[in-house]
C-alpha cells in the first residue's frame, strides 16, 4: 500500500481550558490571531515564509482561472456535510485567494478573494492543522473580524493542504452562518476531500517539473514495450501519467472515459498488457471497466488509481479482494514502480 499523508482531526470542538468561548484568540493589528498555538509574531512569520511563498507560487494555482477538478470537490464538501459554504483557497502574505466555492455570496464570489483580515483560513495554514470554529460570534476577537461581519462566518472547519514538500500552501474549508457542533465525522468527511484537492495540487507541482520525468534507460523495440491503456477523466492526471509512462520505456494508449476506451478496443485495439485506470469516473466505474474488458481480454492485468484510501474505497465495496491500487496523491517513482509489480504479476 502507498503512504498517504493521514490528517490527526478530533471530535472535540470544545475550547482548550481558560480560553474564550468557541476559539482563543489574541489580537495584533487588524488581524486575530489563535493564541493556544502561535503568538502574533509567530504567526506573522510562518505566514510570510519565504519558502511557503516559493511554494504558494510553484502551484501555479494562483489567480488561475475555475477548474471542474476542484469544483467538484466544494460541490461535494457542502453537500455531504450540510454547509452552506465551501472553498479551497491558497494563502500568500497578503490574501486568501479562492481557487474553488460554492455557496459564497457575491461580491467575494465575483472577486475571487479575501483580505486577511476577513480570513480564518490564514490560521490553519500556520498552524498546519485542523481549525474547529463552534460560534464566532461568542468569541470577543472573531465576532469583530470581517469573516464573522460580512462573511457570516459563524461555524468553521478547516483543514490545511499541505505538500510533499512539508510546506501548508492553503486549506480546504467549510462554514456557515448559524453555530455548529462539527463532529469527528465531518472532520474526517473533510479531511477526506482534502486529500484529493491535495492530490491535484501535488499533481500539478510535479507537471512543472519535467526535468524531474526518469528517463526510460534506452530505447527498446517498439514490440518489447508493454503497452498500457490509461483511462483518467482529468487531463492533468493523465497528460502527466503518460508522459511519465512514455519516458520510462513504456507504450501509452489514452482514453478520457471508460466509454472511450470501450470504443477503442472494440475498434481493433491489438494489445493491452495493463490497464491502468481511475476508480471513481463519470458514467462507469474503474472496475466496472475492467470488468467488461477482461471479457474480451481473459487474464487482463490491471492498476487501480484513486484519490480516497484503500480503506475508503474497501467500504463501498469497489475493488476486489488482491486488486492493486495506487493512491493518490504519488510520486514519479510511485507510478513507474507500481506499474512495473503489476505488470510482474
Amino acid at each position: 500500500m502507498i503512504h498517504v499523508r493521514q490528517r490527526s482531526v478530533t471530535s472535540d470542538p470544545s475550547p482548550a481550558p481558560g480560553a474564550p468561548a468557541g476559539i482563543g484568540y489574541a489580537r495584533a493589528g487588524r488581524a486575530p490571531i489563535r493564541t493556544p498555538g502561535l503568538s502574533a509574531a509567530q504567526h506573522l512569520a510562518a505566514l510570510r515564509a519565504p519558502e511557503r511563498l516559493a511554494a504558494v507560487c510553484r502551484t501555479g494555482l494562483l489567480d488561475s482561472p475555475p477548474e471542474e477538478s476542484f469544483d467538484r470537490l466544494t460541490r461535494s464538501a457542502r453537500r455531504s456535510l450540510d454547509a452552506p459554504v465551501a472553498l479551497i483557497s491558497l494563502i500568500d502574505e497578503r490574501r486568501q485567494f479562492i481557487k474553488s466555492q460554492h455557496g459564497l455570496g457575491q461580491p467575494w464570489a465575483g472577486r475571487r478573494e479575501l483580505p486577511l483580515t476577513h480570513s480564518y483560513c490564514q490560521y490553519t495554514v500556520t498552524e498546519r492543522a485542523p481549525l474547529v470554529v463552534t460560534d464566532a460570534r461568542r468569541d470577543p476577537v472573531l465576532r469583530a473580524s470581517g469573516g464573522a461581519t460580512e462573511l457570516g462566518a459563524v461555524a468553521y472547519a478547516g483543514v490545511p493542504l499541505i505538500t510533499r514538500e512539508g510546506y501548508a500552501v492553503g486549506t480546504f474549508c467549510v462554514f456557515g452562518p448559524e453555530p455548529r457542533e462539527w463532529t469527528g465525522h465531518d472532520l474526517a468527511q473533510l479531511g477526506e476531500l482534502a486529500d484529493v484537492a491535495q492530490g491535484e495540487i501535488d499533481l500539478r507541482l510535479s507537471a512543472r517539473e519535467p526535468a524531474a520525468l526518469p528517463l526510460a534507460s534506452g530505447p527498446a523495440p517498439p514490440a518489447a514495450r508493454p503497452t498500457v491503456l490509461l483511462v483518467e477523466d482529468e487531463d492533468l492526471v493523465r497528460s502527466l501519467a503518460r508522459e511519465v509512462l512514455r519516458r520510462a520505456g513504456f507504450e501509452v494508449i489514452e482514453a478520457r472515459s471508460p466509454a472511450d476506451a470501450e470504443r477503442l478496443v472494440e475498434g481493433g485495439l491489438d494489445r493491452i498488457d495493463l490497464l491502468l485506470t481511475d476508480v471513481v469516473m463519470p458514467g462507469m466505474s474503474g472496475p466496472e471497466l475492467a470488468r467488461r474488458l477482461a471479457r474480451r481480454r481473459p487474464g487482463l492485468r490491471v492498476l487501480y488509481m484513486s484519490g480516497f484510501s484503500e480503506e475508503a474505497i474497501a467500504r463501498h465495496g469497489e475493488l476486489s479482494p488482491g486488486s492493486l491500487l495506487l493512491e493518490k496523491p504519488f510520486t514519479i517513482a510511485e507510478l513507474v514502480a507500481r506499474v512495473r509489480q503489476a505488470l510482474a504479476r
